[in-house]
């Protein structure tokens, strides 16, 4: 850190509404978002007393308060001092504000919403060495490219369009070589801009400098190429912001410097958008070198605190997932997060979903499975291909030194089902972890929806949106049938929850939140988990629209999983049959719900394709409810 100048001030600008961050501005004011918990106007104080500067003056409007509570309980090594402007000055107001304050020497103005690397150090020296009132950093950055500057990086006008009526100063140049760059938000005045400034207290200072350009070579342009540089002006830029940071965090943590002012490696990291799913989560791919990792962008959680009621969604993600990978439950690691950016940084397991392994399972041509096998026979001998598709299999056959090929059974083609069976007596021992060792010293504080899987729940989160959803929304029943039904629910949901194994409850346990990596499996989205059944989970996995299982698949996986239960705990296999019979009733309700909400009310299309699959599935578990407590849905779902 240079020593402080006693010549060096600066103004910081952070009196602004942030109208492109609304509503989140009416919470927080921008200055105080933060990066990795530490708000962006302490990085810019930060940053300008690292380069020397001797005192500091942020001028504050909106939410001023906040500001000035955060200011007055930090301790900084020189004097910050807020400027309450009870009437907004606007930006050249704001300056104008502060004349007295700065004395006879020139002074930095820096806006409150960027982050840079600029060296101001050498800004500083670069502006004290010349005889211009006004040096504008400037940066190529094609998006805000609008400052036209001649070759001697005097600016000619800031709106990227040459003017008719040119002063004789401008003309002068007219032969010159202009180029277009972007301001950073970052400028050195020198005392004498005062005399430029009109009598009115609130103005731009981009109209004022636009005037003292036309005068001629009065606005120099210091340029810096290959900087970092990142406004908060949008959600959507704060937020990559926060993703860079954080990613940068994990690849090369910097212990000695707790801010986090250091850049390095920001701006390197390539950042790639990845397609969603039926919630307002986006997703991204962070890559850097060799290394990958996925961003999840949860919104930003600018109102309430990482421990209290209601929790919030991310908080939720980050405080259960973190209690199931110390449980060594198969998810994936959460690296770094940005709570109140709403970003979580994971490890990336690849775009491989069960759903893409199961439907590949049932083609001629696609790869199976990393582990499973295809059986075949030369006379009397039999073998096996792993990983191989039926296509490729009979290929290496062919083109073998065996005289004679006996395909049995097309390779074993019903061998294919066991593969999937196998997978899936596989995923039940996952399911069986998640459910078992994933409930110990899990705290019910960490679930934003609600803590368990309640009658209650199902009623409402399940048949009534069933109801509204489906029934009301999408086919068009204008009457409402949920009073009349609402027996049937009762019944369905007390059998639910009578005949339940109890354990940690994922909720949306199906092919897409099941990632597969290097012939392992992962468990994904599981912010919405809960104290509740196992079979709801199980009944999830096997009547997932998504890969649309066979009934022999469906039952064998279900026996292995009762089974297995039993031998472990001792409760009946019979009755936890009964309770998933019940459990794909109810999840099947929500699956129509879901499907019915995205595409009808959310325009997200993809997921109706998967309405008929659903309600066919619906239908089909009904038929394994032999009461005539649901005889009136059963009569109804039937004749749809």
């Amino acid at each position: 850190m240079r020593s402080a100048n006693l010549n060096m001030k600066a103004l910081i600008l952070a009196a602004g509404f942030g109208t492109r961050l609304l509503p989140l501005t009416n919470i927080v004011p921008k200055p105080l978002f933060p990066l990795n918990g530490v708000p962006i106007l302490h990085l810019c104080i930060e940053q300008l007393i690292r380069a020397g500067c001797s005192e500091i003056f942020v001028n504050t409007h909106h939410l001023h308060e906040q500001i000035e509570s955060f200011i007055s309980q930090t301790t900084f090594s020189i004097p910050v001092i807020t400027i309450h402007e009870p009437d907004i000055l606007d930006t050249g107001g704001a300056i104008k504000n502060v004349q007295k304050l700065m004395g006879d020497t020139p002074f930095f103005v820096i806006n409150s919403d960027i982050v840079s690397d600029v060296d101001l150090a050498k800004v500083w020296e670069f502006h004290i060495s010349g005889d211009w009132p006004v040096t504008l950093v400037l940066h190529n950055y094609p998006k805000f490219n609008k400052i036209t500057v001649n070759q001697r990086m005097f600016v000619r006008n800031f709106d990227g369009v040459s003017k008719k009526n040119s002063s004789p100063a401008s003309n002068a140049q007219k032969n010159q070589a202009y180029k277009k760059l972007a301001f950073t938000g970052i400028q050195v005045l020198s005392p004498n801009i005062f005399h430029y400034m009109p009598v009115d207290k609130k103005f731009g200072s981009i109209p004022l400098y636009s005037k003292i350009a036309d005068q001629g070579d009065m606005v120099k342009g210091y340029v810096c190429p290959n900087i970092f540089w990142h406004d908060i002006g949008t959600p959507d830029s704060y937020v990559e912001l926060s993703i860079r940071h954080a990613t940068a965090k994990i690849i090369k943590p910097i212990p000695e410097n707790p801010l986090g002012t250091d850049l390095c490696g920001v701006d390197s990291i390539k950042i790639e958008p990845l397609s969603g799913d039926g919630s307002d989560r986006r997703w991204f791919r962070c890559k850097i070198d060799e290394q990958s990792f996925i961003a999840a962008s949860h919104g930003i959680q600018p109102d309430t605190s990482f421990d209290s009621k209601p929790m919030s969604e991310i908080d939720s993600f980050i405080k259960i997932g973190k209690h199931l990978y110390l449980k060594n439950i198969p998810v994936p690691a959460i690296r770094a997060f940005d709570r109140f950016a709403g970003v979580v940084i994971l490890d990336d397991l690849g775009d491989t979903h069960l759903q893409t392994i199961i439907n590949n399972e049932k083609t001629d041509s696609q790869p199976l499975w990393k582990n499973s096998k295809i059986k075949y026979s030369h006379d009397n001998n039999e073998g096996y291909f792993y990983g191989k598709s039926y296509l490729e299999a009979k290929s290496l056959l062919k083109s073998s030194a065996l005289t004679q090929v006996h395909d049995n059974n097309e390779i074993d083609f019903n061998g294919r089902q066991n593969n999937i069976i196998g997978i899936y007596k596989k995923l039940c021992e996952l399911l069986i972890l998640f459910s078992m060792e994933g409930i110990k010293n899990f705290d019910s504080f960490w679930t934003f929806q609600t803590s368990y899987y309640s009658k209650t729940m199902i009623i409402e989160n399940e048949c009534r949106y069933f109801m509204d959803a489906f029934v009301k929304n999408y086919l068009g029943h204008r009457q409402d049938l949920f009073e009349i039904f609402l027996p049937s629910f009762e019944y369905m949901a007390d059998m639910a929850i009578e005949n339940a194994f109890e354990g940690l409850m994922h909720r949306d346990m199906q092919s897409r939140n099941i990632m597969v990596k290097d012939g392992d499996f992962f468990f994904i989205d599981f912010q919405s988990a809960r104290k509740g059944p196992i079979q709801y989970d199980l009944a999830s996995l096997l009547i997932d629209p998504y890969v649309n299982l066979d009934n022999n698949i469906r039952n064998s996986t279900l026996e292995y999983c009762a089974e297995k239960i039993e031998q472990l705990t001792g409760f009946d296999s019979q009755k936890f049959i009964q309770g998933y019979r019940f459990c794909a009733v109810t999840r099947n309700l929500q699956m129509l719900g879901a499907f019915s909400h995205l595409s009808k009310n959310r325009g997200k299309t993809f997921f109706e394709q998967y309405i008929p699959v659903a309600l066919s599935s619906l239908k089909n578990n009904l038929e394994y409810i032999k009461s005539t407590n649901i005889r009136l849905f059963y009569q109804f779902i039937r004749d749809i």
